[in-house]
């Protein structure tokens, strides 16, 4: 049967090809189009972004995968049929050219198939991609750099790359986690006495809050020509302990303990780390830590552990290297269940860097309500892939949706019924904002500059209690596809937004860019001093001379501001060279 269809289409396309009237009006719109430079090639599922371009007059070439199998193809609408037969001959036409716009939804090199004039909706990058779990955790190690207030700034979950570089770090930043996680647990009044259950030594507590304090002493540099004392002591019985007490397995030995004098004494600590630690309000008492694949997409392999030994054992069975993540476990919940937002943007140019953000986003939900006790996906992880997987929980609120997704307005509307209607454009919106273009900063150097590269992003952050929003990670290949009602209606239009920004802004900016902001436009001056003979006279070295007596050595500071030097750098040109004169000998 396949053959017999492919048969009646080729019958079909040599007819039209006998049609002289017709192949010469489709062979005049393919010559028009490579004239203006107007040929496009797709691939993957971008039917909105094919529809944009041909309201633009640009013409399709189609992969050789894409004719195949629109050969093979069944067809019973006349209209679709001879549109389907002109596209074929169009790509026929335009088999020797390449197209002046590509755009890929799923991953490819490009490093050696593009040319200068072609536009990609793709970033290569030099060094570390962003785009991956490894490459966003590499790009932050200068994040400071990168940090302007009111433009950028960088909230993102404590990550490291489970490599022997930084195996070592991590399991620092583990063990200090526990300790001040179970001052939390002790602090929070979670300690209850349940009869028969084991009995765990107040020492506990005490070894947490003398490791905290250690942790000070070196942030406040007063452990100067001391050993280091973190390291000190049983950590592996603590560890055991710790998950224990904060699982509510065992119970900490409160017997003749002044309870409000350590809890006092407690909060005094943990004030004082606030200090160091952004990230110490929303980490919870558990400890947490999302460990991820460095080349995982859409949830696959991402677990949740609260134990060492896990995390490691979990690592050394498995081929790939890991990202380990600090788990927010205090997010802002919405009817007890987690979410997450997913925000596009997209870059324009590398170099000088523009950003272009989506004022539309979406939020994804999980189908279970929110369990710290239960480490499951369902509850968790809040990507589509997953949570498509699973039924919603008969113990979720039923003003939550069944497709586990809310558009941007019933977020407002729901932050308005919480007594919160200005945190979206006071708090959310302009965090989110200040993440994306810190972290882009962050990662501008690995970036290959060419003229006409773009890229459509999309990345997650989740909110803590304060709707402070903190960057998960970023998608170069965002699923686009219409899943549910919220997307079906968001993405096409995301997209269409796009091929505004990209193809009619650069022509006109006072063109229509839909819903996408511009929100950086990196400033670049040009040099002072132009390396000519006008300026090179404004150019001078000042300097000061160092006096050395014998014996001595004078200080800088003692000199008189009489022995400074200038030197006028257009003036050393016309000194003649010193010509050392050679020994004669006889």
């Amino acid at each position: 049967m396949a053959e017999d269809k492919q048969i009646s289409i080729e019958k079909l396309l040599s007819k039209l090809r006998r049609n002289r009237v017709k192949y010469q009006h489709l062979k005049q719109l393919a010559n028009n189009a490579i004239a203006v430079k107007k040929v496009f090639s797709l691939q993957g599922q971008c039917a909105a972004i094919k529809d944009s371009l041909i309201e633009r007059n640009w013409v399709q070439k189609l992969t050789v995968d894409q004719s195949t199998r629109l050969r093979q193809c069944q067809i019973t609408d006349e209209n679709e049929l001879n549109s389907t037969l002109e596209s074929i001959l169009i790509s026929e036409i335009l088999h020797n050219t390449s197209p002046n716009l590509l755009w890929y939804s799923v991953f490819r090199n490009f490093s050696n198939i593009f040319h200068s004039d072609q536009t990609i909706n793709r970033i290569c990058m030099s060094d570390y991609d962003f785009s991956t779990k490894s490459g966003l955790c590499k790009s932050f190690e200068n994040k400071q750099w990168c940090c302007v207030k009111g433009i950028s700034n960088i909230n993102i979950p404590r990550s490291y790359i489970l490599d022997n570089d930084s195996v070592e770090e991590f399991e620092y930043d583990y063990k200090f986690t526990a300790c001040t996680s179970l001052l939390k647990w002790f602090a929070g009044e979670h300690v209850h006495y349940t009869e028969g259950m084991t009995i765990v030594p107040f020492d506990n507590l005490q070894f947490a809050m003398d490791k905290c304090i250690c942790y000070l002493n070196s942030k406040e540099h007063f452990d100067i020509d001391k050993s280091d004392e973190f390291e000190l002591g049983d950590w592996s019985t603590f560890l055991e302990n710790f998950n224990d007490l904060t699982h509510g397995i065992k119970q900490l030995n409160m017997e003749n303990i002044n309870y409000l004098h350590y809890k006092i004494l407690i909060y005094k600590i943990l004030n004082k780390i606030k200090k160091y630690n952004p990230q110490h309000y929303c980490e919870g008492i558990f400890n947490l830590w999302i460990v991820k694949p460095e080349y995982g997409s859409l949830g696959r392999g991402i677990t949740i552990k609260s134990n060492l030994n896990e995390i490691f054992e979990n690592i050394k069975t498995s081929a790939y290297k890991y990202v380990v993540q600090k788990y927010i476990e205090a997010p802002l919940l919405i009817y007890k269940t987690k979410f997450d937002i997913r925000q596009y943007y997209l870059i324009t140019k590398t170099y000088p860097l523009t950003i272009w953000m989506y004022r539309n986003c979406y939020l994804r939900f999980s189908s279970k309500v929110y369990d710290l006790y239960n480490y499951h996906e369902s509850i968790h992880l809040t990507n589509h892939a997953v949570q498509k997987n699973y039924e919603v929980g008969d113990d979720r609120d039923t003003n939550l949706p069944q497709c586990n997704m809310w558009s941007l307005l019933q977020f407002k509307e729901y932050l308005c019924k919480i007594g919160h209607p200005r945190v979206w454009r006071n708090i959310i919106y302009p965090g989110m904002k200040e993440n994306i273009i810190g972290t882009m900063l962050c990662s501008q150097s690995g970036m290959i500059y060419r003229k006409n590269d773009f890229a459509f992003y999309g990345c997650d952050f989740v909110l803590d209690e304060k709707f402070k929003p903190w960057l998960i990670e970023i998608n170069s290949r965002p699923d686009m596809t219409p899943t549910t009602p919220v997307t079906r209606e968001m993405c096409p239009e995301a997209l269409k937004d796009s091929m505004k920004v990209i193809l009619d802004y650069p022509n006109d900016h006072g063109a229509n860019t839909g819903n996408f902001e511009r929100i950086y436009c990196q400033t670049t001056t040009p040099s002072r001093y132009a390396m000519n003979k006008q300026n090179m006279n404004k150019l001078c070295v000042t300097g000061t001379q160092i006096l050395k007596e014998k014996g001595k050595h004078v200080s800088i500071k003692s000199i008189p501001r009489r022995n400074t030097l200038k030197i006028n750098l257009y003036d050393v040109k016309k000194i003649k060279p010193y010509k050392i004169k050679e020994k004669k000998h006889f």
